[in-house]
């Protein structure tokens, strides 16, 4: 049986580092709990995680457990953690009038709790994945995390088409791409699935910090009344 090198995981993970770095450098996080400034600062941890983790030629069992549950994090969080941090952020800048709202306070209050809701999707799905983490059971793990990432692929194209936000629109169709297709390129290729679920997190934040950026210096006569 032939042994698959740790080397180019562990570039990957690398890779993943750097580009990390970068993204906290342009991310903007002057206003509100910076969400997606938490979801980049957990990919570089994840990151530096995985080169240890790989690197080492004789990993520790509870090591291989803290990545595992790392992974699934990065799995479950990315976009709900992002949705929470644009749509609080087009709440806060006066874009209430996108999404309709008619302007009583308890219409306000409602549509803030529907934005801490993208958290709590991330918080079943992680949950659901631990409990489930057996392999027998995993596929009720994946049609939960399927769903949840559904809900939040909807809610950030809502987000993006309303502040016309492409670079929103094509994380979404990155993502949600990545989650169906990739299992299919692992069998295909017989590349290692945590290779490409590694490289799908870079782009990840790539199109996350241009989505942000968008949003912090985007006219805000172009929100759609």
């Amino acid at each position: 049986m032939m042994t698959v090198s740790p080397v180019p995981t562990c570039f990957a993970h690398f890779l993943l580092a750097a580009v990390t770095g970068w993204a906290l450098k342009h991310t903007p996080t002057a206003y509100g709990v910076p969400f997606a400034s938490g979801m980049l600062l957990f990919l570089l941890a994840h990151s530096l995680l995985g080169i240890l983790r790989f690197a080492h030629p004789q990993p520790h069992q509870r090591l291989r457990q803290l990545y595992e549950r790392s992974l699934l994090l990065s799995k479950v969080c990315a976009l709900p953690l992002l949705n929470t941090q644009l749509y609080l952020r087009h709440l806060q800048s006066g874009g209430i009038e996108g999404f309709g709202a008619t302007g009583a306070a308890s219409y306000t209050l409602l549509r803030y709790a529907f934005g801490y809701g993208f958290l709590l999707s991330a918080a079943i799905a992680f949950l659901v994945g631990c409990t489930f983490s057996e392999l027998a059971q995993r596929h009720l793990a994946d049609h939960v995390a399927t769903a949840m990432l559904l809900i939040n692929g909807v809610a950030l194209c809502g987000i993006a088409a309303i502040t016309l936000n492409y670079w929103g629109i094509g994380l979404v169709l990155s993502s949600v791409g990545k989650h169906f297709v990739l299992h299919r390129l692992v069998e295909r290729f017989s590349v290692p699935f945590i290779d490409l679920h590694t490289y799908g997190l870079i782009f990840y934040e790539i199109f996350a910090v241009n989505a942000i950026l968008h949003l912090q210096y985007y006219p805000r006569s172009v929100v759609i009344q």
